[in-house]
Formats: C-alpha cells, sequence, structure tokens
C-alpha cells in the first residue's frame, strides 16, 4: 500500500529525470544567492553585520529558504533548473512544511557527516529524496506542466 501520492518513479520517471544533479546545482546556485543577502546585509550595516556571520548567516539561509518553498514550493536556485517539492500528499507545501523542511536541512547541513548522509539518500533511493525529504515525507521533483 502505497502511503505518499508522489509519482512512481518506475511509472513517472520523467519527474525524476536529471534530479540529483539539478539539486546539486540548485544548492550552489542558492548559495550564492545567500551569501549576496549576507553581504547585501554587511553593506547595509556599514560592515557591523560582519561582527555576526555566523547567525547572519543562519537567518539569511533560513529566511530566504523557508519563504521560497512557502511562496514557490522551490527556492530561486530550484525553480532556475526547474525542480520544486512536493508533499506527502503530491501538493505543494504549505508554510510550516516550508519551515520545518528548511529547519531539517539546515541542521542536517550543520556537520559533514550530515551533508555526506544527504547526498548519499539523494543518490542511493529510487525517488532521490535526501534525508530532511524522507523524515517529512517530501520529495523533489522535476516541475510538471501545468
Amino acid at each position: 500500500m502505497q502511503t505518499t501520492h508522489h509519482p512512481d518513479p518506475r511509472l513517472d520517471a520523467q519527474f525524476y529525470d536529471g534530479v540529483p544533479a539539478k539539486r546539486l546545482v540548485a544548492w550552489a546556485l542558492d548559495l550564492i544567492v545567500v551569501i549576496g543577502i549576507c553581504l547585501a546585509f554587511i553593506i547595509a550595516s556599514l560592515g557591523l553585520m560582519a561582527f555576526f556571520i555566523p547567525v547572519l548567516a543562519f537567518a539569511a539561509n533560513f529566511c530566504y529558504r523557508a519563504f521560497c518553498l512557502h511562496k514557490w514550493s522551490a527556492t530561486l536556485g530550484m525553480r532556475a533548473v526547474g525542480i520544486e517539492v512536493r508533499n506527502s500528499a503530491g501538493d505543494r507545501v504549505n508554510t510550516a512544511q516550508a519551515v520545518f523542511h528548511t529547519g531539517l536541512f539546515i541542521f542536517i547541513f550543520m556537520s559533514v557527516l550530515g551533508i555526506f548522509a544527504n547526498f548519499l539518500s539523494i543518490l542511493l533511493n529510487d525517488k532521490g529524496q535526501a534525508l530532511h525529504d524522507l523524515l517529512l515525507g517530501t520529495v523533489v521533483i522535476n516541475c510538471p506542466a501545468d
């Protein structure tokens, strides 16, 4: 019995084609956006925010990802490569799911072991789900034509 309403990777492979590579590119693009946000805050504060880079980076990353996932079910990097997050019902994520997805993503990426486990998870399961996707029942797919 299937407990999620995600596309089946065997029957609907087009939803998963190239998603692991696209996730990597999207992650790199999102990293550039977050660095840009941090630099903007540092410049706007005349350099004072440079003393709080870890807090600034965490806050910028969290707010950016949660806002984008809530608004579009995808970050700007994900939108650029044509992928989005879907919840276990097959719908776009809601606000609470966006916040939890972002929180787990950041928590897992706080250690090298977490990053390694996340990438292995994406490569080794049939839907290309990262650890935070597995925990929340979400999946990243190619954007369907609406």
